[in-house]
């Protein structure tokens, strides 16, 4: 409850801080994403049950620009209706803040989210339970800043403090608190490259085990633009990974880990269309309290 309030009062903050006379340049509009799918095999089970699934996002967006910053503001519900299985019926809400100021060399922004979810949306990457009731709060909060050092030459930083809490015990609670730094060099019209560092630390609490991880990454960057549709980027570095465990008896286990991480996207985008093609292999914790390697196309 308080992440909720602190982020509704930066964004008040925010508000206040705006002239009376540039309240025109404010914007309103609104989306509703409908859909329609057909799943059958809703809990990936043996026992198959199918259903369709209709879903809308009625969205609200508040948005300014001007010349050197802009924030957008967007809230609304994902609404969720299944035709045979109505205890799966879901009407969560979200609420999103974006803003971006820019003074000179500086660049600086700030994201600050609120959702509610089924645990289910995400359990093909994280437990494979299909068939849990819980729900998944999630509420972050994402400064960042850019400085152009140089004509080809930037730098930056960022940061993410970001909370789910489960509605369920058998799901665990967690924090994750992370910070990244990137250099990056303009070497031709088309190329680009540089070297980008991270640590986070992610920590949860379940019934019978609590969870404190480290996670340290170094990695080389690198972006290259084949045509003006077709671009290429990505980076690969190594990383590392101190867990520790701690039971309800006060039995601790702590385990160190070396690896490699990669990401990589190729893309082509044209005024109608964008494909995109990736590739990564990275550290992603879990709703159970572990920390995966994961891997995805």
């Amino acid at each position: 409850m308080n992440m909720i309030k602190s982020i509704f009062t930066l964004i008040w903050v925010f508000i206040l801080m705006i002239p009376v006379s540039q309240a025109a340049e404010w914007a309103l509009t609104g989306t509703l994403n409908p859909s329609i799918s057909y799943d059958d095999n809703v809990f990936m089970s043996a026992n198959k049950t199918s259903s369709f699934e209709y879903a809308i996002s009625p969205t609200a967006i508040f948005s300014r620009t001007q010349d050197n910053n802009s924030q957008s503001l967007s809230l609304g519900y994902a609404i969720d209706r299944y035709t045979s299985l109505s205890n799966l019926n879901r009407s969560d809400p979200f609420i999103n803040f974006n803003s971006d100021f820019q003074t000179g060399r500086s660049d600086w922004g700030l994201a600050a989210s609120y959702t509610k979810s089924s645990s289910r949306s995400n359990a093909a990457n994280d437990t494979g339970d299909f068939r849990t009731d819980s729900t998944l709060t999630s509420k972050s909060i994402s400064p960042s800043y850019t400085y152009q050092l140089t004509e080809k030459d930037s730098l930056s930083l960022g940061g993410t403090y970001a909370k789910r809490d489960y509605s369920t015990a058998d799901f665990s609670n967690n924090k994750t608190k992370s910070l990244n730094t990137a250099w990056q060099h303009q070497f031709s019209e088309r190329f680009r490259g540089g070297v980008s560092a991270a640590i986070s630390n992610y920590k949860s609490k379940g019934l019978s085990l609590s969870t404190d991880d480290d996670s340290y990454n170094l990695s080389i960057t690198a972006n290259y633009d084949f045509t003006e549709l077709w671009k290429i980027g990505g980076k690969v570095g190594i990383r590392k990974l101190n867990s520790k465990r701690t039971d309800n008896f006060g039995i601790t286990d702590n385990n160190n880990t070396f690896g490699t991480s990669l990401d990589v996207n190729a893309s082509r985008q044209t005024e109608r269309d964008n494909l995109s093609l990736g590739l990564s292999r990275s550290l992603v914790p879990s709703s159970t309290g572990d920390v995966n390697e994961t891997h995805r196309v």
